[in-house]
């Protein structure tokens, strides 16, 4: 246990008015998620529960370490991170910024883990996170694929959502910011054929684990990922200025329209990761989307413009056969 003025300084780095230490929830799988319903009875309970201790009235808060020592009631903690409870500890900051010196003796619990193998860290920042809702493709968020991926297009103006929220919170535009489902989405579309799959089935790209290896591999280039978000927030600028569309469309056709594009690129029906890695994206010009989107929006009428059609196999069948009429020509440019 911890009184809140002590974990409030424990969050500031030990002084009562500094800055909220951003490190400490780097292996957070969310940043903050804002007003919801949990957040606001974290604050009703701050700021006007007094019969009861905090700590009873709240799930409490899980810090991973390499290694902790314990001298009577102190605990000496080496390279601290929040696992969980960054809402908790969110909302105890702000109910001190207004009086940082404040004394309130109320508790919150602490869990403190200690280990120094990173697999075995993984499975505690998971598993502590797995007991409430939380998105599958938050729980991969502490993966070092996604890592270098989120550092890579924040180089090119990009914002990989590795942590849900967490650009959002910052302010960041949201047509610069990419989700980890919507890169599992785009990969797969380019590197393993199925725009069709990605269309019906986002969630199970991150759940089933032989599908999020074959998308998200540190064997892939890392510009794979960069060039797969850079082509699929290009078609989707694209396709809002498509007055004869409405969100459906949009939605069913974007995964189609990157196929076509990519196996037009790479002059090859079934392109590989190494294949889109080498592609240069910024060549990807608006007239050229607009022509394969009139491609793909064709057979998608002829075949009768549903969500079946777009979640089932015939529209990628037909795509393919018509793929593989234009390579020859494709090729000879």
């Amino acid at each position: 246990m911890a009184s809140l003025s002590d974990y409030n300084k424990f969050l500031r780095g030990g002084s009562a008015v500094d800055k909220v230490k951003a490190e400490l929830f780097e292996s957070n799988v969310r940043d903050f998620q804002g007003d919801t319903e949990v957040n606001a009875e974290i604050v009703k309970t701050l700021e006007s529960e007094e019969t009861v201790d905090f700590w009873c009235m709240n799930n409490g808060v899980t810090i991973l370490s390499s290694r902790t020592t314990m001298n009577g009631d102190t605990a000496t903690i080496e390279n601290p991170q929040i696992v969980n409870g960054l809402q908790t500890s969110t909302q105890i900051a702000r109910h001190f910024d207004e009086n940082p010196e404040k004394n309130d003796s109320r508790n919150v619990m602490i869990k403190i883990v200690s280990s120094e193998n990173e697999e075995i860290r993984d499975k505690i920042i998971k598993a502590t996170n797995s007991q409430n809702a939380v998105p599958p493709a938050s729980l991969r968020a502490t993966d070092k694929v996604q890592r270098d991926i989120e550092q890579t297009l924040k180089g090119h103006g990009l914002f990989y959502d590795r942590r849900k929220n967490f650009y959002k919170n910052e302010g960041k535009p949201a047509d610069k910011i990419i989700s980890i489902p919507l890169m599992a989405q785009a990969v797969m579309s380019m590197i393993l054929n199925r725009p069709d799959s990605a269309r019906a089935r986002p969630s199970s790209l991150i759940k089933d684990n032989s599908v999020y290896s074959e998308v998200f591999s540190e064997s892939h280039p890392v510009s794979l990922y960069l060039n797969a978000a850079t082509i699929i927030k290009s078609i989707d600028r694209v396709l809002k200025g498509r007055a004869e569309m409405g969100a459906r469309d949009r939605s069913n056709l974007r995964f189609y329209i990157l196929y076509w594009i990519t196996a037009k690129h790479t002059k090859k029906l079934t392109p590989s990761a190494g294949d889109v890695s080498k592609l240069d994206a910024k060549t990807i010009n608006d007239p050229e989307i607009e022509k394969a989107t009139d491609e793909v929006w064709n057979i998608y009428q002829i075949l009768g413009a549903t969500d079946q059609i777009a979640k089932g196999t015939e529209l990628r069948k037909r795509l393919m056969e018509k793929i593989q009429e234009s390579l020859p020509k494709w090729c000879s440019n």
